[in-house]
Protein backbone atom coordinates (compact mmCIF):
# COMPACT_ATOMS: atom_id res chain seq x y z
CA UNK A 1 0.00 0.00 0.00
CA UNK A 2 1.09 3.57 -0.57
CA UNK A 3 1.27 5.08 2.88
CA UNK A 4 2.41 8.39 4.30
CA UNK A 5 6.01 7.29 4.18
CA UNK A 6 5.74 6.60 0.46
CA UNK A 7 4.22 9.98 -0.28
CA UNK A 8 7.11 11.62 1.54
CA UNK A 9 9.50 9.92 -0.84
CA UNK A 10 7.93 11.33 -4.01
CA UNK A 11 10.84 13.71 -4.44
CA UNK A 12 13.03 10.70 -5.06
CA UNK A 13 10.51 9.14 -7.47
CA UNK A 14 10.41 5.82 -5.62
CA UNK A 15 7.57 3.72 -4.30
CA UNK A 16 7.36 0.69 -2.06
CA UNK A 17 4.39 -1.65 -2.51
CA UNK A 18 4.67 -4.13 0.31
CA UNK A 19 1.07 -5.32 0.36
CA UNK A 20 1.35 -6.96 -3.06
CA UNK A 21 4.96 -8.18 -3.25
CA UNK A 22 7.53 -9.11 -0.65
CA UNK A 23 10.60 -9.53 -2.86
CA UNK A 24 13.19 -6.79 -3.00
CA UNK A 25 13.54 -4.82 -6.23
CA UNK A 26 16.63 -5.95 -8.08
CA UNK A 27 18.58 -2.88 -9.17
CA UNK A 28 20.63 -2.99 -12.35
CA UNK A 29 22.02 -0.67 -14.99
CA UNK A 30 18.87 -1.29 -17.03
CA UNK A 31 16.70 -0.34 -14.08
CA UNK A 32 18.68 2.81 -13.40
CA UNK A 33 18.50 3.85 -17.06
CA UNK A 34 14.71 3.51 -17.19
CA UNK A 35 14.36 5.07 -13.74
CA UNK A 36 16.31 8.07 -15.03
CA UNK A 37 13.86 8.30 -17.93
CA UNK A 38 10.99 8.32 -15.43
CA UNK A 39 12.60 11.18 -13.51
CA UNK A 40 12.93 13.13 -16.76
CA UNK A 41 9.24 12.85 -17.68
CA UNK A 42 7.57 16.26 -17.75
CA UNK A 43 4.29 16.87 -15.92
CA UNK A 44 2.41 14.82 -18.49
CA UNK A 45 4.22 13.50 -21.55
CA UNK A 46 2.41 10.55 -23.11
CA UNK A 47 5.16 9.86 -25.65
CA UNK A 48 7.77 9.50 -22.90
CA UNK A 49 5.50 7.25 -20.84
CA UNK A 50 4.88 5.05 -23.88
CA UNK A 51 8.62 4.63 -24.39
CA UNK A 52 9.15 3.82 -20.71
CA UNK A 53 6.39 1.19 -20.84
CA UNK A 54 7.98 -0.47 -23.88
CA UNK A 55 11.48 -0.45 -22.40
CA UNK A 56 10.21 -1.82 -19.09
CA UNK A 57 8.22 -4.69 -20.57
CA UNK A 58 11.02 -5.51 -23.00
CA UNK A 59 13.33 -6.11 -20.03
CA UNK A 60 10.63 -8.13 -18.28
CA UNK A 61 10.26 -10.58 -21.18
CA UNK A 62 14.03 -10.77 -21.55
CA UNK A 63 14.17 -11.91 -17.90
CA UNK A 64 16.11 -8.83 -16.75
CA UNK A 65 13.24 -7.39 -14.68
CA UNK A 66 10.79 -9.24 -12.46
CA UNK A 67 7.19 -8.28 -11.80
CA UNK A 68 8.19 -6.27 -8.74
CA UNK A 69 10.45 -4.04 -10.80
CA UNK A 70 7.78 -3.49 -13.45
CA UNK A 71 5.35 -2.48 -10.71
CA UNK A 72 7.84 -0.06 -9.20
CA UNK A 73 8.41 1.68 -12.53
CA UNK A 74 4.68 1.75 -13.29
CA UNK A 75 3.92 3.51 -10.00
CA UNK A 76 6.89 5.83 -10.37
CA UNK A 77 5.51 6.93 -13.75
CA UNK A 78 2.19 7.80 -12.17
CA UNK A 79 3.74 9.67 -9.26
CA UNK A 80 6.00 11.66 -11.58
CA UNK A 81 3.19 12.58 -13.96
CA UNK A 82 0.93 13.96 -11.24
CA UNK A 83 3.69 15.43 -9.08
CA UNK A 84 3.07 19.05 -10.09
CA UNK A 85 -0.25 20.64 -9.24
CA UNK A 86 -0.65 22.21 -12.70
CA UNK A 87 -1.41 18.83 -14.32
CA UNK A 88 -5.19 19.29 -14.55
CA UNK A 89 -5.30 22.94 -15.63
CA UNK A 90 -2.51 22.66 -18.18
CA UNK A 91 -3.43 19.34 -19.76
CA UNK A 92 -7.13 18.84 -19.05
CA UNK A 93 -6.38 15.46 -17.48
CA UNK A 94 -7.49 14.26 -14.08
CA UNK A 95 -5.38 11.95 -11.95
CA UNK A 96 -7.69 9.07 -12.85
CA UNK A 97 -7.39 9.76 -16.58
CA UNK A 98 -3.61 9.92 -16.31
CA UNK A 99 -3.57 6.60 -14.47
CA UNK A 100 -5.84 5.10 -17.15
CA UNK A 101 -3.48 6.18 -19.92
CA UNK A 102 -0.43 4.76 -18.11
CA UNK A 103 -2.32 1.49 -17.59
CA UNK A 104 -3.26 1.41 -21.29
CA UNK A 105 0.34 1.96 -22.40
CA UNK A 106 1.79 -0.65 -20.06
CA UNK A 107 -0.85 -3.23 -21.06
CA UNK A 108 -0.20 -2.55 -24.73
CA UNK A 109 3.54 -2.95 -24.25
CA UNK A 110 2.91 -6.12 -22.25
CA UNK A 111 0.84 -7.66 -25.07
CA UNK A 112 3.28 -6.62 -27.81
CA UNK A 113 6.38 -7.89 -26.03
CA UNK A 114 4.79 -11.23 -25.11
CA UNK A 115 3.75 -11.83 -28.73
CA UNK A 116 7.24 -10.87 -29.95
CA UNK A 117 8.81 -13.28 -27.44
CA UNK A 118 6.47 -16.05 -28.60
CA UNK A 119 7.35 -15.44 -32.25
CA UNK A 120 11.07 -15.22 -31.52
CA UNK A 121 10.96 -18.65 -29.91
CA UNK A 122 9.24 -20.15 -32.96
CA UNK A 123 11.54 -18.40 -35.40
CA UNK A 124 14.60 -19.70 -33.55
CA UNK A 125 13.30 -23.29 -33.72
CA UNK A 126 12.59 -23.00 -37.44
CA UNK A 127 15.83 -21.32 -38.45
CA UNK A 128 18.03 -23.63 -36.35
CA UNK A 129 16.82 -26.44 -38.63
CA UNK A 130 17.76 -24.51 -41.78
CA UNK A 131 14.18 -23.56 -42.67
CA UNK A 132 12.68 -20.17 -43.50
CA UNK A 133 10.25 -18.49 -41.11
CA UNK A 134 7.94 -17.21 -43.87
CA UNK A 135 4.45 -18.70 -43.66
CA UNK A 136 4.91 -20.02 -40.12
CA UNK A 137 2.49 -19.70 -37.22
CA UNK A 138 3.86 -20.47 -33.75
CA UNK A 139 1.78 -20.36 -30.58
CA UNK A 140 2.99 -21.22 -27.07
CA UNK A 141 0.33 -20.69 -24.42
CA UNK A 142 2.92 -19.92 -21.72
CA UNK A 143 3.23 -16.43 -23.24
CA UNK A 144 -0.54 -15.96 -23.21
CA UNK A 145 -0.68 -16.75 -19.50
CA UNK A 146 2.41 -14.71 -18.70
CA UNK A 147 0.82 -11.74 -20.46
CA UNK A 148 -2.45 -12.24 -18.60
CA UNK A 149 -0.64 -12.47 -15.27
CA UNK A 150 1.12 -9.17 -15.86
CA UNK A 151 -2.08 -7.43 -16.95
CA UNK A 152 -3.84 -8.69 -13.82
CA UNK A 153 -1.06 -7.30 -11.64
CA UNK A 154 -1.14 -3.95 -13.41
CA UNK A 155 -4.87 -3.83 -12.67
CA UNK A 156 -4.22 -4.62 -9.01
CA UNK A 157 -1.71 -1.78 -8.87
CA UNK A 158 -4.29 0.61 -10.30
CA UNK A 159 -6.83 -0.51 -7.69
CA UNK A 160 -4.28 0.10 -4.93
CA UNK A 161 -3.46 3.56 -6.28
CA UNK A 162 -7.14 4.48 -6.58
CA UNK A 163 -7.84 3.34 -3.03
CA UNK A 164 -4.93 5.33 -1.67
CA UNK A 165 -5.77 8.50 -3.60
CA UNK A 166 -9.50 8.29 -2.95
CA UNK A 167 -10.44 7.82 -6.61
CA UNK A 168 -13.42 5.80 -7.83
CA UNK A 169 -11.37 3.24 -9.74
CA UNK A 170 -10.64 2.56 -13.40
CA UNK A 171 -13.12 0.96 -15.78
CA UNK A 172 -10.71 -1.49 -17.39
CA UNK A 173 -13.23 -2.74 -19.94
CA UNK A 174 -13.93 0.82 -21.08
CA UNK A 175 -10.22 1.53 -21.46
CA UNK A 176 -9.81 -1.54 -23.67
CA UNK A 177 -12.89 -0.91 -25.77
CA UNK A 178 -11.83 2.70 -26.49
CA UNK A 179 -8.08 2.09 -26.69
CA UNK A 180 -6.16 3.96 -29.37
CA UNK A 181 -4.40 0.64 -30.07
CA UNK A 182 -7.50 -1.21 -31.30
CA UNK A 183 -6.52 -0.92 -35.00
CA UNK A 184 -3.23 -2.73 -34.26
CA UNK A 185 -4.45 -5.51 -31.98
CA UNK A 186 -5.38 -3.70 -28.79
CA UNK A 187 -4.11 -4.48 -25.29
CA UNK A 188 -4.33 -8.27 -25.04
CA UNK A 189 -2.17 -11.15 -26.22
CA UNK A 190 -4.66 -12.69 -28.65
CA UNK A 191 -5.53 -9.35 -30.23
CA UNK A 192 -1.88 -8.57 -30.95
CA UNK A 193 -1.20 -12.18 -32.02
CA UNK A 194 -4.01 -12.02 -34.59
CA UNK A 195 -2.91 -8.59 -35.81
CA UNK A 196 0.66 -9.84 -36.30
CA UNK A 197 -0.57 -12.93 -38.17
CA UNK A 198 -2.75 -10.86 -40.49
CA UNK A 199 -0.02 -8.27 -41.02
CA UNK A 200 2.63 -10.80 -41.99
CA UNK A 201 0.58 -13.17 -44.18
CA UNK A 202 -1.62 -13.12 -47.28
CA UNK A 203 -4.57 -13.30 -47.63
CA UNK A 204 -4.74 -11.61 -44.23
CA UNK A 205 -8.29 -12.71 -43.37
CA UNK A 206 -7.25 -16.37 -43.52
CA UNK A 207 -4.91 -16.20 -40.52
CA UNK A 208 -5.26 -15.69 -36.78
CA UNK A 209 -7.96 -16.86 -34.37
CA UNK A 210 -11.71 -17.10 -34.84
CA UNK A 211 -12.49 -16.23 -31.22
CA UNK A 212 -9.87 -14.11 -29.45
CA UNK A 213 -11.62 -14.61 -26.09
CA UNK A 214 -11.05 -18.38 -26.07
CA UNK A 215 -8.41 -19.51 -23.56
CA UNK A 216 -5.84 -22.17 -24.50
CA UNK A 217 -4.85 -25.17 -22.38
CA UNK A 218 -2.09 -24.12 -19.97
CA UNK A 219 0.61 -26.17 -21.73
CA UNK A 220 -0.22 -25.92 -25.43
CA UNK A 221 2.34 -25.46 -28.21
CA UNK A 222 1.39 -25.44 -31.88
CA UNK A 223 3.55 -24.87 -34.96
CA UNK A 224 2.04 -24.54 -38.41
CA UNK A 225 3.79 -23.85 -41.70
CA UNK A 226 1.69 -23.15 -44.79
CA UNK A 227 3.99 -24.91 -47.25
CA UNK A 228 6.33 -27.89 -47.53
CA UNK A 229 8.61 -28.92 -50.37
CA UNK A 230 9.63 -32.56 -50.49
CA UNK A 231 13.31 -31.59 -50.34
CA UNK A 232 12.60 -29.87 -47.00
CA UNK A 233 11.14 -32.96 -45.36
CA UNK A 234 14.37 -33.98 -43.62
CA UNK A 235 14.80 -30.55 -42.02
CA UNK A 236 11.13 -30.48 -41.02
CA UNK A 237 11.40 -33.90 -39.37
CA UNK A 238 14.44 -32.67 -37.42
CA UNK A 239 12.36 -29.69 -36.34
CA UNK A 240 9.66 -32.04 -35.04
CA UNK A 241 12.18 -34.16 -33.16
CA UNK A 242 13.71 -31.07 -31.53
CA UNK A 243 10.32 -29.70 -30.51
CA UNK A 244 9.23 -33.04 -29.09
CA UNK A 245 12.40 -33.51 -27.06
CA UNK A 246 12.49 -29.92 -25.85
CA UNK A 247 8.87 -29.86 -24.76
CA UNK A 248 8.99 -33.20 -23.01
CA UNK A 249 12.01 -32.06 -21.04
CA UNK A 250 10.05 -29.01 -19.95
CA UNK A 251 6.96 -31.08 -19.00
CA UNK A 252 8.11 -34.66 -18.32
CA UNK A 253 5.76 -37.61 -18.32
CA UNK A 254 3.82 -39.42 -21.03
CA UNK A 255 0.51 -40.11 -19.33
CA UNK A 256 -0.82 -36.57 -19.51
CA UNK A 257 0.96 -35.38 -22.65
CA UNK A 258 -0.30 -35.24 -26.21
CA UNK A 259 1.87 -35.12 -29.32
CA UNK A 260 0.45 -34.87 -32.84
CA UNK A 261 2.10 -34.15 -36.19
CA UNK A 262 1.10 -33.96 -39.85
CA UNK A 263 3.27 -33.31 -42.92
CA UNK A 264 1.95 -32.77 -46.43
CA UNK A 265 4.04 -31.73 -49.43
CA UNK A 266 3.02 -30.67 -52.92
CA UNK A 267 -0.71 -30.34 -52.24
CA UNK A 268 -2.65 -27.13 -52.83
CA UNK A 269 -5.79 -28.43 -51.13
CA UNK A 270 -7.23 -25.63 -48.99
CA UNK A 271 -8.94 -28.09 -46.63
CA UNK A 272 -11.46 -25.48 -45.40
CA UNK A 273 -8.83 -23.60 -43.43
CA UNK A 274 -8.81 -26.25 -40.69
CA UNK A 275 -6.06 -28.35 -39.14
CA UNK A 276 -5.55 -31.91 -40.36
CA UNK A 277 -4.83 -32.84 -36.75
CA UNK A 278 -8.52 -32.44 -35.94
CA UNK A 279 -9.11 -35.67 -37.84
CA UNK A 280 -7.19 -37.72 -35.25
CA UNK A 281 -8.75 -40.50 -33.22
CA UNK A 282 -9.60 -39.73 -29.59
CA UNK A 283 -9.15 -43.42 -28.74
CA UNK A 284 -5.40 -42.95 -29.19
CA UNK A 285 -5.28 -40.30 -26.46
CA UNK A 286 -4.16 -41.26 -22.96
CA UNK A 287 -5.97 -38.25 -21.48
CA UNK A 288 -9.33 -37.66 -23.14
CA UNK A 289 -9.98 -34.30 -21.46
CA UNK A 290 -6.60 -32.99 -22.52
CA UNK A 291 -7.25 -34.22 -26.07
CA UNK A 292 -10.65 -32.52 -26.24
CA UNK A 293 -9.36 -29.24 -24.76
CA UNK A 294 -6.41 -29.18 -27.18
CA UNK A 295 -8.58 -29.95 -30.21
CA UNK A 296 -11.14 -27.33 -29.23
CA UNK A 297 -8.47 -24.65 -29.12
CA UNK A 298 -6.77 -25.95 -32.28
CA UNK A 299 -10.07 -25.59 -34.13
CA UNK A 300 -9.95 -21.89 -33.21
CA UNK A 301 -7.01 -21.22 -35.58
CA UNK A 302 -7.52 -19.86 -39.08
CA UNK A 303 -5.09 -21.66 -41.40
CA UNK A 304 -4.20 -21.18 -45.06
CA UNK A 305 -2.21 -23.53 -47.30
CA UNK A 306 0.04 -22.37 -50.10
CA UNK A 307 1.57 -25.70 -51.08
CA UNK A 308 1.40 -28.50 -48.50
CA UNK A 309 1.73 -27.88 -44.77
CA UNK A 310 3.57 -28.73 -41.56
CA UNK A 311 1.78 -29.22 -38.23
CA UNK A 312 3.21 -30.03 -34.81
CA UNK A 313 1.11 -29.97 -31.64
CA UNK A 314 2.19 -30.63 -28.08
CA UNK A 315 -0.13 -30.29 -25.07
CA UNK A 316 0.14 -31.36 -21.43
CA UNK A 317 -1.96 -31.34 -18.30
CA UNK A 318 -0.25 -31.34 -14.91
Amino acid sequence: MMGTENRGRMQRDTLEISAIWEDEIVLSENYEDISDNVRNVSVWNTEAVYEIANETLQKYYEGVFDMVTVGDLFCSCYLKCIAQKEYSDAYGQTKLEILGTIYEYFCRANARKSVVQNESEGRRLIEECGLTWAGTTYYDSQYYYKCMEMQKNLGMLCDEICDEWGMRGLEFGEIESHSRFRPVGGMRFHGVFVWAQMKDNYPCNQYGLKDERMEPPEHFVYLYRNHLKEEERGAVERLGARMKERLRKAVPGEEHCLWRSFLLSGDRNYHNGMSYLLEGNIQDARDEKLYCDAMDFLANFRLYRVNGCVEYLHACSL
